[in-house]
């Protein structure tokens, strides 16, 4: 399998199949990644019940009130238990409980459409990339974006999802039952006998870094898996649990191509922060500039007109919008990069993999028919 022409293909149609981005894009605001937390992390503390905590002076309360006309406190405390509630409080009147389940309900009714939403989006995005990656490889054909959407709003967008749902179950359930393993040796140790705890230790410690090594040799194969197992579904028109066996015989068969492949993936995922820190830092350092002097005037400007609480808001809130399209377009265009990129990598791993016929399905027993009017003995 040569990875470095899969890479080079890859980079060449992420970069000229402009129909492609849009999916891309797609993939990245529905797709959670699993390499930014190792980057972006809050250092919160747990036991800090605290969300907000301010203390003024009397000067700033005085400007305040005059310019904005808001009259703060000098000191404001805001905890986590001041935001909760219970249904069975006897301060609240039936009416009340009434309006905050039904409040309830329709956070959750619309949580489950966007839900719903996102996870149509993600899989018709991504059948999306893969059907116009392989039909372009195919007949060199580059379809609109508008064909793109019909080619991944279908029943193999579904059957991806579907995928899906049979192998991270597993992937779980099976992690659950290697951490239970490690834990075996606990038994040993109930006794109390000083032979007794040291073994179950030595033995707990060994079985841990087996499982460890377990569980992380499993979910590289599994996410191996469902990317050769999600091509199979797009690409060959196979079922759920056929499309799964195929992506498992593909992985064993194929070990170092793919392996290479996920392992570059790899690497690029890790890179890419490092890569477009200085770009994110530079369209903060401009959104700040230009918001700023937006709001400014904006402020300025509306102050004269209207009170001086309201022009400020709308000139606040006109800032925070352009800061946010000044650095979230471009930042979301290069995520969405990324996707195509990964995805047209392992469509054309999958498509590298599967042209050695002979080798993936096996050798075809051939049997020779008697010719018409002749004896067979």
């Amino acid at each position: 399998m040569n990875t470095t022409k899969i890479l080079k293909n890859s980079w060449d149609l992420m970069l000229n199949y402009r129909a492609l981005w849009i999916f891309g894009v797609i993939l990245a605001l529905t797709t959670i990644s699993f390499v930014s937390p190792f980057w972006f992390h809050a250092d919160e503390d747990p036991s800090d019940r605290t969300l907000v905590d301010w203390e003024i002076s009397t000067k700033d309360q005085a400007w305040i009130k005059e310019n904005f006309g808001l009259d703060l406190p000098l000191h404001y405390t805001l905890e986590i238990e001041d935001l909760t509630f219970r249904l069975d409080d006897p301060l609240l009147s039936s009416q009340e409980k009434a309006h905050l389940l039904n409040i309830t309900i329709t956070i959750f009714v619309v949580l489950l459409v966007l839900l719903t939403v996102t996870l149509v989006l993600r899989y018709t995005a991504g059948a999306s990339l893969i059907r116009m990656v392989n039909d372009q490889q195919d007949s060199n054909k580059e379809y609109p974006a508008r064909m793109g959407w019909s080619l991944g709003f279908s029943t193999g967008a579904l059957k991806m999802f579907l995928i899906d749902l049979v192998v991270y179950p597993l992937l779980f359930l099976f992690t659950i039952l290697l951490v239970l393993a490690a834990m075996l040796p606990v038994l040993i140790a109930i006794n109390g006998s000083p032979a007794a705890i040291t073994i179950g230790i030595l033995l707990m410690i060994s079985l841990t870094l087996v499982s460890v090594a377990g569980i992380i040799v499993m979910w590289i194969a599994g996410m191996i898996t469902l990317q050769l197992a999600r091509r199979a579904c797009l690409v060959e028109g196979m079922g759920v649990f056929a499309s799964i066996w195929r992506g498992i015989r593909l992985l064993r068969l194929h070990l170092g191509g793919v392996g290479l492949t996920w392992l570059v993936l790899l690497g690029v995922g890790f890179v890419y922060p490092i890569l477009v820190a200085p770009v994110a830092i530079l369209l903060l350092a401009a959104g700040l500039t230009f918001s700023g002097l937006l709001a400014f005037a904006l402020g300025s400007l509306l102050s004269l007109l209207m009170a001086k609480a309201i022009a400020w808001t709308i000139a606040f809130i006109s800032g925070l919008v352009l800061l946010v399209l000044i650095v979230c377009i471009p930042m979301t265009l290069l995520s969405g990069l990324l996707e195509v990129f990964k995805s047209s990598t392992w469509t054309l791993t999958f498509r590298e993999a599967i042209s050695h016929r002979s080798i993936a399905r096996g050798p075809e027993t051939q049997f020779e028919l008697p010719q018409a009017g002749t004896a067979t003995v």
